[in-house]
């Protein structure tokens, strides 16, 4: 009994916090567009741990709908304030807007540079650096080695590795996690990545590189952020000449200043040139395009830590075809988050 008395008042070694989110979606596509006009549904269910005493978290998070799959899976141990090394899957530290959650942004739809040039998550370790300067964080500097197989690929079937580093200066400090917007205090990011995969083995001689600008500024209600991004493909040893896929885009996007809705309704655009696939020694995409996208935001909240964690938006993109025949691929999106 005494036993049993000083088990339950012992204090628990780790602190475990359920996190999750649903966000719901309807669709509508233009008749031209490749997806489908409909209603959607993404659903996400993880946990975060924490030790009491040691320098010691984990998270895991696993996609639910519209189909099972990992998503983070990771362990991180931090040596000192300023270091901490990470092992298991995670977001391949290089761009922006990819670095950010997928319900911390200010759009339904990321820029097709992004979905085109950027890079998700892979398996491997990291080693995080900051530098702290009167108190904040003024600098940081992630370096990864992962296996460049793609998300929840436990093997290297390509005998390669991605080395990817990626590099910012937040001279007004850090923000405690990376989101896209205000936070209704300034905020000045400047920052860049780097990527660099060589394969081998049984998938051949392929290569890839990448190197990614970017810049990300809050004062007040307003917020903007843009992003380069241009990654290059060697198929050496297969049938396709070398390619690169490159892109860019700028955010703009305020409250409005007028009681309530200074707190609660958000505008946004964006303006992006994407060029999925550019030969070597060709001048022309033929699907080089440009996207704009105009969004309003709703939302509940009236903290700005958490102001993305309950929220409406309703965004359309205009998308105009730069070379070759010409396609009719808007299409407007209407998303609710719910995250906690």
């Amino acid at each position: 009994m005494l036993l049993v008395t000083m088990a339950l008042a012992a204090e628990p070694t780790f602190e475990v916090r359920p996190t999750g989110w649903v966000q719901p979606r309807f669709t509508w596509q233009a008749e031209g567009a490749e997806a489908d006009t409909g209603f959607g549904l993404t659903a996400r269910i993880g946990a975060e741990a924490m030790a009491k005493s040691l320098p010691f978290r984990a998270r895991v998070e696993v996609n639910l709908l519209p189909s099972p799959s990992l998503q983070d899976a990771f362990a991180a141990w931090q040596p000192a304030p300023a270091v901490a090394i990470f092992a298991g899957q995670f977001r391949v530290p290089y761009s922006l807007q990819a670095l950010s959650a997928e319900t911390r942004r200010q759009l339904p739809l990321d820029a097709e540079a992004v979905s085109q040039a950027s890079f998700g998550r892979d398996l491997g370790v990291m080693t995080a650096f900051r530098l702290p300067v009167a108190g904040k964080v003024r600098a940081m500097l992630d370096v990864a080695a992962v296996n460049g197989e793609g998300e929840n690929e436990l093997g290297n079937l390509g005998g390669g590795v991605c080395l990817a580093v990626r590099g910012a200066i937040v001279p007004l400090g850090a923000r405690e996690r990376p989101q896209e917007g205000t936070l209704r205090e300034p905020y000045l990011g400047v920052g860049g990545g780097w990527v660099r995969t060589t394969g081998g083995g049984s998938l051949g001689d392929a290569e890839e590189s990448a190197v990614g600008v970017d810049v990300q500024v809050a004062a007040g209600p307003v917020s903007f952020q843009a992003e380069y991004l241009d990654r290059a493909v060697s198929e050496a040893a297969g049938p396709s000449p070398e390619w690169s896929s490159r892109g860019a885009y700028g955010q703009l996007a305020s409250f409005i200043p007028a009681p309530w809705v200074n707190e609660h309704l958000e505008l946004v655009v964006r303006g992006g040139w994407s060029s999925p696939r550019l030969e070597v020694g060709s001048a022309v995409d033929p699907d080089a395009t440009v996207a704009i996208d105009a969004g309003v935001n709703l939302y509940a909240p009236e903290a700005p830590a958490s102001v993305h964690d309950v929220k409406l938006q309703l965004a359309y993109r205009h998308v105009i075809q730069l070379e070759g025949t010409e396609r009719d691929d808007d299409r407007a999106d209407v998303a609710a988050v719910v995250r906690f």
